[in-house]
């Protein structure tokens, strides 16, 4: 149908300049646009990042029609070839949906949509979109680059699904990233940025650049995938027999550091966005050798409780961590039962301990609701947080 997915893309077959929208939706500090950003500029495709509406503590503020117009207009004034959609979440389905046939209608270019929902639910994303990029898709997005401005086939690219004349082609993800260190650092340096939030626009600058914290990630996925409320096990059952979890080098991550030191002028301590801080024994040393030296700033990371250890948080703290994130999530009845979370109550009580006992502020992640806990579950998790021996949590921040 004339506002349905079709193969708008082969209009633009052998034209040999690209111009990208990359739409971020309710994520400001998306790191993943900026990277793909830092990709396709690499490359010499003319590349425009919107970020369109924050969320808040869980809490989206649905758009207003005076921000769906400036959205709309803002992509007409920059006139792209190509629309790409960051849909990072399944709730945000039916509002991404909504504006691609805004979009549609107001302007003429094959949208595409990645992310997480693209990857997790891709049949959905192709009803709507025209392309849908799967699993770790930097690679396929510029290959379609290239195959694009070359007049190559599009149809035959990992990690890319394809409404083509003949039927919707569903290509097998591409490979891993190997060397996350041959990627570029995220670009938070180029004036073409929107941000659209509360009725308004801003234009020529990150919106971001005004943080005092900095999110970075030493590494890709996670070494304990099973949890099915993450969507680390989505992403790993899409490459079976292939470890999904890698690790950059100490200095690559000091480089992106330095790099946004540069650009950041209240940068003051910095957050990695690990599922996991990586403890593997010779990086971690390498990091704690290298870091006071290098960047010395305080800086705060994700730690599971089976990775918890008064040694390593000793050795961190004596180098500048200031907070550790801890998901306890549930029970262990409920974790094991429902999340295929291999944690037991123990191991958290213990780590708990551990952290409050090292001087680290504490964080802890909480499932408080879930369509199956019974009444006397969800008593045992507040029996579990409220329990004296875990820490004192008047010192820390349950979320």
């Amino acid at each position: 149908t004339p506002g349905g997915p079709g193969p708008r893309w082969e209009r633009l077959r052998g034209r040999p300049s690209l111009t990208v929208v990359l739409v971020s939706l309710y994520v400001i500090e998306n790191s993943g646009i900026r990277l793909l950003a830092s990709i396709l500029r690499r490359a010499g495709v003319a590349v425009h990042e919107i970020y369109f509406k924050d969320w808040v503590s869980n809490r989206i503020e649905p758009p207003t029609a005076r921000e769906f117009e400036l959205l709309i207009a803002e992509i007409v004034r920059i006139g792209p070839d190509l629309v790409g959609l960051s849909v990072r979440a399944s709730a945000f389905h039916d509002m991404a949906r909504d504006l691609t046939t805004r979009i549609r209608a107001a302007w003429d270019a094959p949208v595409l949509w990645g992310g997480m929902h693209a990857s997790s639910c891709p049949e959905e994303a192709a009803a709507v979109a025209d392309l849908v990029c799967i699993g770790e898709s930097e690679r396929s997005f510029a290959m379609l680059a290239d195959r694009l401005r070359t007049g190559g086939d599009i149809t035959t690219i990992p990690g890319l699904w394809v409404h083509a004349a003949g039927g919707l082609v569903r290509n097998p993800t591409a490979d891993l990233v190997q060397d996350l260190d041959s990627l570029p650092h995220p670009d938070y340096a180029s004036p073409d940025k929107v941000a659209i939030e509360w009725n308004r626009v801003r234009r020529g600058r990150d919106p971001c650049l005004d943080e005092s914290l900095y999110l970075v990630m030493a590494s890709r996925g996670c070494p304990f995938p099973s949890c099915t409320f993450c969507s680390n096990s989505v992403v790993d059952r899409m490459y079976p027999g292939r470890r999904y979890h890698r690790t950059r080098t100490v200095g690559h991550v000091i480089d992106e550091i330095a790099s946004a030191r540069r650009v950041f002028p209240r940068l003051r301590r910095i957050r990695f966005d690990d599922e996991e801080f990586p403890v593997a024994p010779a990086w971690l040393d390498e990091f704690c050798t290298r870091w006071p030296a290098e960047v010395g700033l305080p800086f705060e990371i994700h730690m599971d409780p089976r990775v918890v250890t008064p040694e390593r948080l000793a050795r961190l703290r004596d180098v500048g961590l200031s907070m550790v994130f801890m998901g306890i999530q549930s029970t262990e009845k409920i974790n094991r039962d429902l999340y295929h979370r291999d944690v037991s109550d123990e191991q958290v009580l213990r780590s708990a301990r551990a952290i409050h006992a090292s001087g680290v502020r504490a964080g802890y992640q909480v499932i408080l609701d879930d369509p199956v806990s019974t009444s006397a579950d969800k008593r045992a998790l507040f029996d579990l947080l409220l329990d004296r021996k875990s820490t004192r949590l008047n010192s820390s921040h349950v979320s």
